[in-house]
């Protein structure tokens, strides 16, 4: 069960709580980690996997998280902006 947790940017603290916690219930699963400019994100470097997306008002923006998602056989998203 891979977690993505969409817009990381600093959210450290919320990368490893998530990375200590699924581990317990599923063990095996991944917490992956997007952002817009993931090379400077912290978060996206303490993940088990990251990618880059467009900003998410870009055209796109969601049939790119989906395209992931489904690739990446992620089954929990935690978006970190409600735009």
């Amino acid at each position: 069960m891979n977690v993505l947790i969409s817009s990381a940017g600093r959210r450290v603290s919320l990368v490893r709580f998530f990375k200590t916690e699924i581990q317990k219930a599923f063990p095996g699963s991944k917490v992956i980690a997007s952002d817009a400019k993931p090379e400077l994100s912290a978060a996206c470097r303490e993940a088990d996997e990251f990618f880059a997306v467009p900003r998410v008002t870009a055209n796109g923006y969601i049939d790119q998280l989906l395209g992931e998602c489904i690739g990446r056989y992620i089954k929990l998203v935690i978006p970190r902006i409600d735009t």
